[in-house]
């Protein structure tokens, strides 16, 4: 190729014809560079074979674009032949050290030198370019994958929808590269060489860094929810009622209606956790206390108390659902299983019916008990429980719904990482039973919701 005068680029064919090609030069070149086709610079371009040979446990390494798509070669995947069929294969092309090969299928573009000196025999995703001098290679694989390579290859490329994506292999040779003189192409080699450390350094912090972006939000939103459920995140108010106050006196509420007849002895859950002198916590049920102090996951605000579950609200497990028997006695619902509490599942159910009691109106709080514990209001439209998933009612007038759903999915994977589960992770009746639950006074767990809220908003 030669500038004329006006500085338009012209290439000259074998048969004399010459023609203007400024369309195709994408940048001026310093004094002393060149622009020519990647053939002109080759004594081979080749593929590998287009049929699957038969494959051995050992033998020759038979690669494919799965090899060197990193950029290096790999051999964890390779594939094995005889050396009969590698030598019949080599009628074709044999690939030696010096040789590039490009990714042509699939992966596309990704070139290396070949830099190894054992015998390979390669498929036709592979294609195998052989320089003239072996003075270029270096200079030439790093034009091929540097972002000018890369363009042209998406321009040349066939294929897609239902087919792989391909570079002809009569393609190959067309394809503009600018050449420096050896001495700089060289220098240029040696200098990106140097450089590949830092590179790969940078990269690593970058990626670093993205996972940072995307796991900022959820991480900070779990940080807050720690703080908050310690007593952490807002000031404790003096002149308000002490949880343990509180929490006496609604005992004492229930022992006066249990002795009028207006409630049932299963009602009352006589449970009362407190510290002792010696620094321990204790729990009293009935007549019985007993230390616990192994059980408290954390220390609390002095007007804070703990208290188990089912002392502050209500469980009401899903029904094991037989067609038969609700067919006789229920009503006919959507049936809410535990794929519809799993974050990312579609709301789809099958009617069956079931007793009323088992309905699930729109707010109400589920936690799915199978594999991920996971906590949800129910948006949908009114439905039935399902066994596996349960239905968590908070007794307002000792904790507030928002602040124990804050607090549970916290609490689950202190159960997680405390339980050895056989098969699939399960929480039992006994897990949310005596599930301990910090109680904060009434007003701080609005004033704490108020903050997680406000936060988690501005994390968005």
């Amino acid at each position: 190729m030669n500038t004329c005068r006006l500085s338009s680029y012209y290439e000259k064919f074998a048969n004399g014809d010459v023609k203007c090609i400024d369309d195709e030069i994408p940048f001026d070149i310093p004094r002393g560079w060149e622009w020519c086709r990647l053939g002109t610079l080759m004594a081979t371009i080749s593929d590998g074979t287009h049929k699957t040979p038969h494959y051995t446990s050992t033998g020759i390494p038979f690669l494919s674009v799965q090899n060197i798509s990193s950029g290096q070669l790999d051999l964890e995947k390779a594939k094995y032949i005889s050396p009969i069929e590698h030598k019949k294969l080599c009628e074709r092309i044999a690939p030696t050290k010096g040789d590039i090969l490009l990714c042509r299928i699939g992966t596309l573009g990704k070139a290396i030198k070949v830099y190894w000196d054992f015998e390979f025999s390669v498929f036709v995703s592979l294609g195998v370019l052989r320089p003239v001098s072996s003075d270029v290679t270096d200079y030439i694989v790093t034009f091929i994958n540097s972002p000018l390579g890369f363009k042209w290859i998406q321009s040349v490329k066939v294929g897609g929808g239902t087919h792989t994506y391909k570079i002809n292999l009569g393609d190959i040779p067309r394809m503009l590269i600018c050449i420096p003189p050896l001495a700089e192409q060289r220098r240029i080699s040696e200098r990106l060489l140097s450089l590949n450390d830092k590179v790969d350094k940078y990269g690593l912090l970058q990626k670093q860094l993205e996972n940072l972006n995307e796991e900022i939000g959820p991480r900070l939103k779990k940080s807050i929810l720690q703080v908050a459920i310690r007593g952490k995140l807002v000031s404790q108010d003096p002149t308000e009622e002490p949880a343990s106050m509180l929490l006496n006196r609604i005992t004492k509420e229930k022992q006066k209606l249990l002795r009028e007849g207006k409630i049932k002895k299963k009602d009352l859950v006589e449970s009362l956790i407190f510290r002792g002198e010696d620094n321990k916590y204790y729990e009293k049920v009935g007549e019985e206390t007993v230390e616990i102090t192994d059980e408290i996951p954390f220390d609390l605000p002095e007007s804070w108390s703990w208290c188990r579950l089912k002392q502050c609200s209500e469980v009401l497990y899903g029904y094991p659902f037989d067609s038969q028997r609700f067919n006789e006695i229920g009503i006919g619902k959507p049936v809410i299983r535990i794929r519809n509490v799993i974050p990312g599942t579609t709301n789809t159910f099958t009617d069956e019916p079931c007793e009323s009691r088992y309905q699930i109106l729109p707010g109400d709080m589920l936690v799915g008990m199978d594999g991920v514990f996971n906590v949800q209001f129910w948006k949908g439209t009114p439905a039935l429980l399902n066994q596996r998933v349960c239905r968590i009612t908070a007794s307002s007038e000792i904790i507030l719904q928002r602040f124990l759903y804050y607090y549970l999915p916290i609490a689950f994977v202190e159960i997680e990482k405390g339980v050895s589960f056989v098969t699939v992770k399960h929480l039992s009746d006994k897990h949310l039973t005596y599930l301990l639950i910090p109680i904060p006074p009434k007003q701080e767990q609005k004033r704490i919701i108020d903050r997680i809220d406000e936060l988690t908003e501005f994390l968005k």
